[in-house]
């Protein structure tokens, strides 16, 4: 096991990973960042799967402490997702825009935005999940103050695109070119907050009032922009239909998910009565 220490912006924090090429790839991609004399508690663990045994498919997957963020073939996909983990640190402290710890899902066209922390949630559910949704390959969402259209968070750290393909080549993985992350729409049909009450209904729905206050909750800059961000908040959720969602299990949060979605119109009407 290989263990580095970092420094992202305030932020310090171990990374390991169960590969001694991955560790080199560390070193050299986050060698501006990195501590020599001091030793941080693991945040975001990498297990690629080239350095173990096994018959069949090895997935790579990223880990923020106990969470599996991603698991995939690609080992430049954990790379682009582990450098976009660590741009979001930084953004406490911007007041150039509003950004939101929440993912656009999208399903047949139609998109929700959620928590980022209900994609890996939903995840759970299997590999299903991913021809059922269109996931984000990236975390955050940047919300415009004066327009309030959506968008993709802005690249903090000085990590360019090759560094990807880079842990793919030392792993010893081909492939075509790692295509750009997932686009953010500027809109979206639905916003959905989760949470868990066994007294409540599977779902009910939110004012948008109600659904700004739960985007303001997971806004990473809040503090920054103070108000700006309600106001940002309230233009992106307009013409949005908002519900709150029950996450008990993660099977019902993706099957109250893919209702949403789908506009299931009796599904929804059933589960506000349940």
């Amino acid at each position: 096991m290989v263990s580095k220490s970092y420094q992202f912006s305030r932020h310090v924090l171990g990374i390991r990973t169960n590969s001694e090429t991955a560790g080199e790839w560390l070193s050299e991609t986050f060698r501006d960042y990195e501590l020599t004399d001091e030793e941080a508690d693991p945040y975001f663990s990498l297990y690629m799967a080239n350095e173990e045994k096994g018959i069949g498919k090895r997935f790579h997957v990223l880990y923020r402490e106990a969470t599996d963020l991603l698991k995939t073939l690609d080992a430049a996909a954990i790379a682009r997702r582990l450098v976009a983990e660590l741009d979001t640190l930084a953004l406490k402290q911007r007041d150039d825009g509003v950004f939101v710890d929440a993912a656009v899902v999208g399903r047949g066209g139609v998109n929700a935005l959620v928590p980022t922390q209900i994609v890996p949630y939903i995840r759970l559910n299997g590999r299903r999940v991913e021809r059922e949704f269109a996931l984000p390959d990236v975390p955050g969402v940047s919300v415009d103050p004066e327009s309030g259209r959506l968008g993709p968070v802005p690249g903090q750290l000085d990590v360019a695109d090759a560094a990807f393909h880079d842990l793919r080549h030392r792993l010893g993985q081909d492939g075509a070119a790692l295509g750009p992350p997932r686009p953010v729409p500027e809109a979206v049909d639905f916003v959905c907050a989760f949470h868990y009450d066994p007294q409540s209904p599977l779902v009910m729905p939110l004012t948008r009032a109600l659904a700004v206050y739960y985007l303001a909750r997971n806004t990473m800059n809040i503090e920054k922009v103070g108000g700006r961000a309600l106001e940002a908040l309230a233009k992106a959720v307009n013409g949005a239909r908002c519900y709150l969602l029950q996450e008990a299990r993660a099977a019902q949060a993706y099957e109250l998910l893919k209702t949403v979605l789908d506009g299931n119109e009796d599904a929804l009407l059933a589960a506000m009565s349940e």
